[in-house]
This record gives structure tokens, sequence and C-alpha cells, in this order.
């Protein structure tokens, strides 16, 4: 008699992915968008952000016992919802083999932005009577509220029904996304310590456009090439710890090239490659796959863009013309609307000086599209000693994508078509457009070193320094308490000036500064490094 081998959970799950992704990609509409033209959705046209498996673990296993509540922020289009749905996916395929665990009844996906919710109080109502209604089914209860930025106050109805002891009798876990950082601080102070299980690493979660190693990966998935992507898995360089050690190698005087680095320089005209690329589509989803697939970037996607970046202000009783006016003021540049500045030094007080309107005012604006992932803000360090910069000191602001900058430079340039605008400027702003993805790109790096992930902490690990005209250097991150020096030249060749700055600051920091320029050779000595922008960023 033959034995029948019986496959595991983890096996089954694994041979019924890619189905039930198919099947989701024809049931729902948002998914469905993901395919390409007449054919099923595949899973390796769908960005799964490492997020994705952090995720699962924390509501399936982490807290199996418990109630937690868990925030993922991002900017708009960003990916969230499709984090979610993804997140949905492994819930069902997990209950096929834990059935006592999880229940596909006791799951519901809910959206906070969408017509007749009712408010606060309308919210609070659908979750009560969906957990009144699967009480009797066995396992933890799954609700997931998408985009509660979209209701103010949201916070309130999560307190009435912690308070009332639904949450935690339940068992439930509450994975909310949002748009807007300031949703978090105004949720911590409402609901204390109705969060449920801390998690290591904390319970609110970033996820922001790709970073260039993320983006690298991601091509090579559509193209269906594996070069890279087992460059990056057999050598573990998606791995925080392993990009930590070649940084720190890098910014030792006199360390040694790192061996992860030197194998990537094999890869360099892919990695410049993909660069350009990243440089003209920047790191959102749908703006990738659309170039890839079609040659281009439909209009749209940059005008949804701005139009809910617009509508989320509004819904927190800003001023769209003021909005409007801060941007300009931002995006103007002297010699005309198709010069560029996608890097403004800039303060509040100057700012309101131009626009006739007071300080506090501007302030405010600044801080929403800070807080709503639009703007990287990057303060500026007085002292080496004390990580803070004093308020009234100015201030760098780069966009945190070039989508979004492309987005809003063709707005007010009154351009229709920002993906024909981009082509044509491309070798002009070749140069402030690497410096402005270095910068997104060190504050990833940034967050993948910090245990809670806030906004805030980048005011206290990543600034510029500038003593006097012409010794400026873009960029001082703290990397685990020192202080390394990051200067972007957009130039081919080393130049002697900027290795001048980095050396000067790498003496008085006991450090090796990094130059990151657009040459294709790597130069090591004791006090700088000049090294391609491509291969530096794989280290964010």
């Amino acid at each position: 008699m033959k034995t029948v081998e019986k496959t595991s959970p983890e096996e089954m799950e694994k041979l019924l992915r890619v189905p039930l992704t198919e099947e989701m990609g024809e049931r729902d509409p948002e998914l469905g968008q993901q395919r390409r033209a007449g054919a099923a959705l595949r899973i390796d046209e769908i960005w799964m952000p490492r997020l994705l498996f952090l995720l699962r673990k924390n509501i399936l296993f982490d807290t199996a016992e418990g109630y937690v509540l868990v925030s993922i922020r991002g900017p708009r289009r960003v990916g969230k919802t499709t984090l979610v749905k993804l997140l949905l996916r492994e819930l069902l395929l997990y209950s096929l083999s834990h059935p006592k665990e999880a229940n596909p009844l006791k799951v519901v996906y809910i959206r906070c932005d969408r017509a007749g919710l009712g408010g606060v109080e309308g919210l609070a109502n659908i979750i009560r009577d969906f957990l009144a209604r699967r009480r009797d089914y066995p396992g933890s209860a799954y609700v997931f509220l998408d985009e509660v930025s979209s209701l103010r106050n949201w916070q309130v109805a999560v307190k009435d029904l912690f308070d009332a002891g639904l949450l935690t009798k339940n068992r439930v876990k509450l994975l909310i996304t949002g748009s807007h950082s300031l949703d978090v601080k105004k949720g911590a102070e409402v609901l204390g310590l109705r969060k449920g299980v801390m998690l290591e690493g904390g319970n609110d979660k970033l996820l922001f456009p790709m970073k260039f190693a993320e983006y690298a990966y991601y091509k090579e998935q559509l193209a269906g090439r594996r070069a890279l992507r087992d460059f990056f898995t057999n050598e573990r360089f998606l791995e925080v710890q392993k990009r930590l050690e070649a940084f720190m190698e890098l910014a030792k005087p006199a360390g040694k090239m790192p061996v992860a680095l030197e194998m990537a320089e094999a890869y360099l005209d892919e990695l410049y490659a993909y660069f350009e690329n990243y440089l003209l589509t920047g790191g959102f989803p749908l703006a990738i796959r659309q170039q890839l697939a079609l040659g281009r970037i439909d209009p749209s996607v940059y005008s949804e863009f701005i139009d809910l970046a617009v509508k989320d202000a509004m819904k927190w009783r800003l001023n769209e013309d003021t909005l409007y006016n801060i941007l300009w003021e931002l995006l103007e540049a002297p010699g005309g609307l198709y010069e560029t500045v996608p890097i403004k030094e800039t303060s509040a007080n100057s700012l309101a000086l131009k626009l006739g309107i007071s300080h506090n005012t501007v302030k405010q604006y600044l801080d929403y599209l800070v807080d709503a992932f639009v703007l990287l803000e990057v303060a500026k360090l007085k002292e080496f000693g004390r990580r803070r910069s004093p308020v009234k000191t100015p201030r760098k602001f780069y966009f945190w994508d070039p989508l979004m900058f492309y987005a809003f430079k063709a707005m007010s340039a009154g351009n229709r078509d920002a993906y024909s605008m981009v082509l044509n400027m491309s070798d002009r702003w070749r140069g402030v457009m690497t410096e402005m993805v270095v910068a997104s790109n060190v504050a990833h790096m940034v967050f993948s070193l910090e245990v809670i992930q806030d906004l805030r902490l980048l005011k206290r690990k990543m600034f510029y320094y500038k003593p006097q005209s012409g010794r400026e250097i873009d960029f001082l991150v703290d990397i685990k308490g020192r202080l390394v020096p990051v200067e972007v030249y957009s130039g081919e060749e080393v130049d002697s000036d900027h290795v001048k700055k980095v050396v000067r600051m790498s003496t008085q920091l006991g450090v090796r500064g990094i130059l990151v320029y657009r040459g294709k050779e790597t130069r090591l000595s004791e006090d700088f490094v000049a090294i391609p922008a491509p291969l530096f960023m794989l280290l964010s």
C-alpha cells in the first residue's frame, strides 16, 4: 500500500498563493489595476515590501493571544492599500491550515474615505455590529481600517470600543493605514495605553516610496531577470545588519572596500541604467509599472497625487491657495519656470516675509507637508556635540520622491504632461535630482537603524552643515553615535574642491567622509571615499 505524504501547512500556502492572488486580481478592482491587459494578475507584478512579512508575523504570531493596534503611515499612492490586501491574502491562506486561529468570517476591511460611513459614530457602530455577529466563531477578529486620515477623530471610535472591552475580549488585531503622521501623534494622545500588545520596534510603521535598492529589485522582478536579485539574496544585502556593516567599514578611516560593494561593482552598468530610470519615475509602484509597460507615465498619475494631497490638507482645515503659494515659493528658481530647485534652504520667517503671512501660518503649512510625507526636512547643525538645530535656523526641504517633485513642478509651470517635461529637462535637472534621491535614501537608512519609526527622529539624526559660504556639507548623518559627512557631486570625475571639503570635515569628526558622485570608479583613501551614486544608495 502506497503511503501518501501529507502536505505541510507552509507548502499548502505556497501552492495556493498564486491562484488566490490571481482570483483576488479578478474580484478586486484596485488589485486588478496591476494586471497587464488581458492577463491574470501575477505575483511578480506586485511590489511586496519587507514590511508585509513583518506585519504578517506581528498579527499572526506575535499577538496571537491578545489585542493589538498597528498603524501604517505613508504618502498617498505609495501602496498601503495593496499592502493591506496582501495581508488579507495571507490571512486567508493561514486560515486553511489553522481554522481555529484565523477564520475568514472574522475578517473585515473598511475604507474610511468612502461616502456614507457615518463619521466616527458610524465607524464604531460598524465594528461593534461586526464583532457581535461573529462572536461565536473561533479565532481572533481582524479589522482593517484603510485611510483613517480621511476621518477626523477616528481615534475616538477605537477608544470607545476599547473602553467597552470589545477589542480585548475579541482579541482584535486592528490595523489602520493613513497618509499623515500627525494622526499617530494625536492617536497616541487620545488612545494612551489602548494600543494593546507593544510590538518590538513599536506599533506605528512607515511605508515610503521605494528606496533605490528596492527599486532595482522590483525592476528585475518585473522584467523577469535574476542576476541582481540573486546578488541581493545571496549576499544578504537586503538585511539591515549587512548594509550597516558595509557603511561602517566605508566610514572607518583606512577601512577596506566592503566585499559586498566590491561584488556589486560588477553590476554597475545595470545599476546606473536603473538609477537613471529611478530619477524619472521615483519609487511609486504604479508609475514604475506604467513606465515599463507603456514607455511613459500618464498625466493622471501626477494630477491624482496632487488632488489627494490637497484634499487631505483641506480636511485638516488648511487653505488650498496658501498651500500652493508656499509650494510655489519652495519650487521657485532663478532663471525661469523650468529651472529646478527641489532642494530649498529657507525658514518660516523668510517665507512669511515673502508671502505676507504670519510665521506661525507658514510653520503650520510646512509641518503639514512634512507630516504628509511630501517634504523631507533636514535640519542645519550648529554644534557637533549637540544633535539639534535651534528653532529659528534655516532648514533644507527636499521632496521625498522624484514623482512628487515632478507633479508639483509641472503644475507650477502650467505643464499638463509632467512626464514629457521630465524627459526634456532630465539632463539639466540630473544634478539636483541626484542630491534629492540621495537625501531620501539616507533618510531610509536612518529609519532602518532605529527601533522606533518616527519622522521626528530625523531631526536628531540627519543634518546639513554650513559654517560659511562655500564650505557646506550636504549631509551629516548620525550612524551609531558617529557623525559621518556625505557630500553629493553631480560630476563624473572626482572634484578636488569637494574632496577638500569632505577631508576637512572628516578630520574634525575622526571618520572617513563619503563623496557620492556620478562616476564609475570607487576611490578609497584614509580620509575620504569617492563612490558612484548607485553603489552608495544600495547601502540605504
